[in-house]
């Protein structure tokens, strides 16, 4: 006789005697399997396979597949029994039992690919204790599915009957026989090679080498190894969006369950003490600009680099931690399944099946204006809050704001995700991610806790420490994009550039751009790191050099202007120097994050086409020189001038000011040549290969096309997130007379000034020494010495 049960209905508890009772929640007065402890010899007999197939077996079938969970080796009852609870959509009897393949039926298939490369010996020695062997195929004729997993016909032990239709799976396709022995690094390589492979079978061999490895920590933690840590979290997000491929959400949210619990955060994690850890990277006198961290995650997150900011909001009396990313296209191109998922299982279950330190917490997810909030101008020590903040929004009928995806953890914390809908697109917010946690937690709750929110959204292991092969694969990545920009979006707008192995990776990128070959082997080994934030590393390439061997000079920036050919006055911009000469020069977002809702030139227009995160700035070239200040179209009352090596830290550009728009396509260079149709004919050249120009060579295209168009120099170079202020060389204004204004301000505020060399001298944070400049008096232009070093 069969019996049904809803898995969802099923309650797992330890008797006195040491048995595992099984109850239904409807009656819990009897249990309605009691899973005792059963011989060895038993187990040898009897594995199991979970199946995502609805299948029909007897409740003495149903004890006994308990039985021999239960009693597996480092296998924790109610996670494998949620692991055939996930494959249910409805009231369904028992799921499970044994590979059911009949081999007589299945086809040869060829020999598994080859191994991956030699693990390291640290990696190798956890997979010698995970290569258990394969567990023993169960009887064939317990049940008969059809091609498509279907269930065909069952033979019920009191009245067999016989199967009609064999099963015979898709091919090629992974045995189940070459997964369970094979390593870790195998089944990623499978993985990322796009073999087919059922998500179940994929779960199950996965949480049981996750399984013996944790059994292995909890035994010696000095046995913790990051990596391979990764490389399970990594696994379990491939089986769950093979899980979401099939429309299994309960798969899918047992994988990633599994994956939030795969990361140890012990006293070796940076973020243990996480409180600590935050205080000491924020420089006091700069504090606006937060605490930065990099060399984490694998992947998902830009530059590896987080940002995180201690803040009371509204009427709270406690801190606030606020962490914030950027995440790569493909993994934003995602989310919206990921989301969607989430959303679309029922909330009792979703809570039940939380990884621990999220379980039966509420999520709620909401669409909300994108809100930076601010302090009340009129009171420094004030909360930050949306009275005092800034909403982005673009002007017209209706008017349309930057909005933020909401997902709240109740009590726990919350997750915003920018928008990347709608009828205007903000692209320089649409792959921010923000996420807002209580501070105060206990030392490795606090990222656990972070780390759990973002594997079960599918971010990824975002605080586990990049691995070297990572930040391998950043640099690579870095040299590509800054000396072809247009083919590297395109190449890393796919999941390729990050999962192929390192030689390949180059390869790929060699074979697309031959010339690529001489730049990896003249600065990949040369590449260092360089802080544009205290604590935000960065990989340095020394572009400045060439650029200066074709003609480049150096940097400048205006400061102060409000409008076209309308300029503040020198009262406001002197607060505004003085404050960048703490704070740094700071892209619109950073701006934005730190408080400052000052606008820029074009601060909106940014946000929308994808610049804001980048620090606007025009090459001065040595032809440039003899131009007029005012012939400089993004020229301010005061002209910051800079050295040509903030160029090092990576920088794209263009002849031409539009946006700071990156991947612009080949179409659009050629739109853009048609609707500017004044420009000279001579000049076009020029801007015809712009969205794929190196920096080096954008000082040539610079110099051809103002020297042929004559008329404004618009010319746009733009350094992500902050210009250091060592950096600054000078300040440069129109007349003496401004000058001495500027200094009399500067005087009032007791920055200190000295002569250096004959030059008036600013003395900054640090010893920093910035000039203080007049231009030409019969030219107003620049002179090549505004750039030397003080």
């Amino acid at each position: 006789m069969v019996s049904n049960y809803d898995f969802r209905n099923l309650d797992f508890e330890k008797s006195n005697s040491g048995d595992i009772e099984v109850f239904d929640r409807s009656n819990k007065k009897e249990p309605i399997a009691v899973l005792k402890k059963i011989s060895s010899a038993a187990i040898d007999t009897l594995d199991i396979v979970i199946k995502g197939d609805v299948v029909k077996v007897s409740k003495s079938q149903f004890q006994s597949a308990l039985q021999a969970i239960a009693n597996k080796p480092n296998i924790d009852v109610s996670k494998c029994v949620s692991n055939v609870m996930a494959t249910l959509t409805g009231q369904v009897d028992v799921v499970v039992i044994g590979e059911l393949i009949n081999k007589a039926a299945m086809p040869k298939l060829p020999p598994p690919p080859p191994p991956p490369p030699t693990a390291s010996a640290a990696n190798k020695s956890v997979d010698l204790m995970t290569n258990r062997p394969p567990p023993p195929p169960l009887t064939t004729t317990a049940i008969a599915v059809s091609s498509t997993g279907s269930v065909v016909q069952q033979k019920d032990e009191a009245n067999a009957k016989t199967a009609t239709t064999p099963f015979t799976p898709p091919l090629p396709e992974i045995q189940f026989k070459h997964m369970f022995p094979a390593p870790a690094e195998q089944l990623w390589t499978w993985c990322v090679g796009k073999y087919p492979m059922k998500p179940e079978q994929f779960l199950f061999v996965i949480n049981a080498k996750a399984d013996d490895y944790q059994a292995i920590i909890k035994n010696d933690p000095s046995k913790v190894n990051p990596n391979y840590e990764i490389l399970l979290h990594k696994l379990y997000d491939k089986v769950a969006e093979m899980f979401l491929k099939a429309g299994n959400r309960y798969g899918y949210l047992d994988a990633r369950s599994r994956s939030a619990e795969m990361l140890t955060f012990n006293q070796a994690h940076p973020l243990y003490n996480f409180d600590q850890a935050v205080l000491q990277r924020t420089d006091p006198k700069m504090s606006a600009v937060g605490a930065h961290f990099s060399h984490f995650d694998t992947d998902t997150v830009k530059g590896h680099h987080l940002r995180i900011d201690q803040r009371k909001f509204d009427n709270d009396t406690h801190l606030t931690n606020v962490l914030q990313f950027q995440i790569n296209h493909v993994a934003r191109g995602k989310l919206k399944a990921f989301i969607n998922a989430i959303k679309e299982i029922p909330p009792e279950i979703l809570k039940e099946k939380l990884p621990a330190l999220l379980k039966n917490c509420d999520i709620t997810i909401t669409e909300v204006p994108y809100v930076f909030k601010g302090k009340n101008p009129n009171n420094p020590s004030s909360n930050y809050t949306a009275e005092h903040g800034f909403t982005p929004k673009i002007t017209g009928t209706p008017p349309t704001s930057a909005t933020i995806i909401r997902i709240e953890f109740k009590g726990l914390g919350v997750v915003e995700i920018g928008a990347n809908e709608g009828v205007v697109i903000f692209k320089a917010l649409a792959n921010n991610v923000v996420a807002s946690q209580t501070a105060a937690q206990p030392p490795g709750v606090a990222a656990a806790a972070l780390q759990q929110m973002f594997s079960i959204l599918g971010l990824g292991p975002v605080l586990a420490p990049s691995r070297a092969e990572d930040l391998e694969r950043s640099k690579i990545g870095k040299l590509f994009h800054v000396f072809y920009p247009r083919d590297s979006h395109e190449m890393q707008a796919t999941e390729e550039f990050y999962e192929l192995p390192i030689k390949d990776l180059m390869a790929k990128i060699i074979a697309k751009q031959p010339k690529m070959k001489d730049v990896f082997e003249k600065y990949l080994k040369e590449m260092s790191e360089i802080e544009v934030n205290p604590g935000q590393f960065v990989w340095s390439i020394n572009l400045s050099e060439e650029m200066r061997k074709k003609g480049g000079v150096g940097l400048v920036m205006g400061i102060g202007a409000i409008g076209i050919n309308k300029f503040a006055p020198i009262s406001e911009v002197a607060n505004q120097l003085i404050s960048m000469f703490n704070l740094g020069a700071l892209s619109t977002v950073d701006r934005l994050q730190t408080g400052a809702f000052k606008a820029g030139l074009s601060s909106v227009d940014d946000l929308v086409q994808g610049g804001a995160e980048q620090v606007f700035t025009s090459l001065v070239t040595q032809n440039l020189l003899k131009r007029n200040i005012s012939n400089f179209q993004f020229h301010g009352t005061v002209q910051l001038v800079i050295d040509l090596d903030a160029v090092n830290q990576g920088c794209y550009g263009y002849p031409v000011a539009i946006y700071g728009k990156k991947n612009i396509t080949d179409a659009d260079v050629k739109g853009f040549i048609s609707e500017n149709d004044d420009i000279p004919a001579e000049a076009t050249k020029f801007l015809e290969n712009m969205n794929n120009t190196s920096p080096i060579d954008l000082v040539t295209n610079i110099d051809g096309y103002a020297a042929n168009e004559g008329g404004p120099i618009n010319n746009e170079v733009l350094l992500k997130n902050r210009i250091p202020p060592q950096l600054f060389r000078g300040v440069v204004l129109r007349s003496e007379n401004e000058k001495a204004e500027l200094l009399k301000i500067l005087a009032a505020k007791s920055v200190k000034v000295e002569k250096i060399k004959g030059i008036d001298t600013i003395i900054g944070p640090n010893g920093i020494k910035i000039g203080i400049h007049v231009a030409n008096p019969k030219t107003a232009a620049f002179n090549a010495a505004m750039w030397n070093k003080l």
